[in-house]
């Protein structure tokens, strides 16, 4: 009887102990539950309606902007990335989607997307002076329009790229007329203009065109065409600096050589020289003899480098 009697209480004990764990437990439950039913609300929430309308009901942040992302690219509608969020991301989907350069945030992604239109207006929506300079250079090279170097803000480095087109342009033709759209600092027009007559009238073998050149002592100490072949003078009999520099110029253009080149003694016209050179003959090799970071850059890109 006594062993029965404490068997019914052991049961009974447990029984209690059991109410009192699940008790316990009950707020746990309760939570548990109520979890369950916000996240199937939610995901019942997120997974109908417009895709659109599912993305903006993401929970997280990157959900949402991860969402935009995918819905812009698989629709190839950009205007889903300006729901994104975050910058870079936003303006990853912008890429992929093609949109228009406006939409980009300021960054070296707008600024690639500008660069490449090849176009003037691109250039002048770069982000720096260095890279707005190196886009018109780059443009007014690749095209030979002189006009879109007028855009660089650095006269030397504006002169210099559009006399090199003027210059290549009146060679080319023949027409040294042209050569009256080549200009530079410190007095140096005439002379420059004066080299520019020159190149063309050895390049084309024609003496006549050296009447004229203003400028009296490349005039007196020029090269002499006489039967289609150019008489060698020393340019070194001159005494003026920049006539002589100018002398060294023409007699390295009058051949394929860079290293007549070589032998110019002012740096801009031995960079203008090589550069010349270079585009002449196809040879990519000559770009890396020219000291100026910006004449080399444009060379490369002549050759779809850099």
């Amino acid at each position: 009887m006594a062993e029965e009697s404490k068997g019914k209480k052991f049961d009974e004990d447990r029984e209690e102990l059991a109410k009192e764990n699940a008790m316990a437990l009950m707020p746990f439950a309760v939570v548990a539950l109520v979890l369950i039913v916000v996240l199937f609300a939610f995901g019942f929430i997120f997974q109908s309606g417009p895709q659109d309308q599912r993305c903006a009901n993401a929970m997280m942040p990157e959900w949402r902007d991860s969402c935009f992302s995918n819905l812009a690219q698989a629709t190839d509608n950009s205007s889903y990335c300006g729901r994104i969020a975050e910058s870079n991301r936003r303006d990853l989907c912008l890429a992929a989607t093609k949109a228009g350069c406006e939409s980009y945030s300021a960054g070296m992604l707008r600024d690639s997307c500008y660069i490449g239109q090849n176009t003037t207006f691109g250039c002048s929506q770069l982000s720096s002076n260095q890279s707005k300079n190196e886009c018109y250079y780059e443009v007014a090279v690749a095209s030979d329009n002189a006009s879109a170097c007028y855009g660089i803000s650095d006269n030397l480095t504006k002169y210099s790229c559009s006399n090199q087109i003027w210059e290549k342009l009146a060679q080319k033709s023949g027409n040294a007329s042209l050569c009256a759209n080549v200009v530079y600092t410190d007095g140096m027009t005439s002379q420059l203009q004066d080299a520019c007559i020159l190149g063309v009238a050895v390049n084309k073998t024609n003496g006549s065109l050296c009447a004229t050149i203003v400028n009296q002592t490349i005039k007196q100490n020029r090269v002499i065409l006489t039967g289609g072949a150019a008489e060698e003078i020393n340019c070194n009999q001159l005494n003026d600096t920049t006539d002589k520099q100018i002398c060294e110029y023409n007699k390295a253009m009058s051949s394929n050589s860079t290293s007549d080149c070589m032998l110019i003694s002012g740096a801009t016209l031995q960079d203008n020289c090589l550069l010349q050179k270079a585009m002449r003959l196809g040879d990519q090799s000559i770009c890396d003899m020219i000291s100026s970071q910006t004449s080399r850059t444009v060379c490369l890109r002549n050759f779809g480098l850099e």
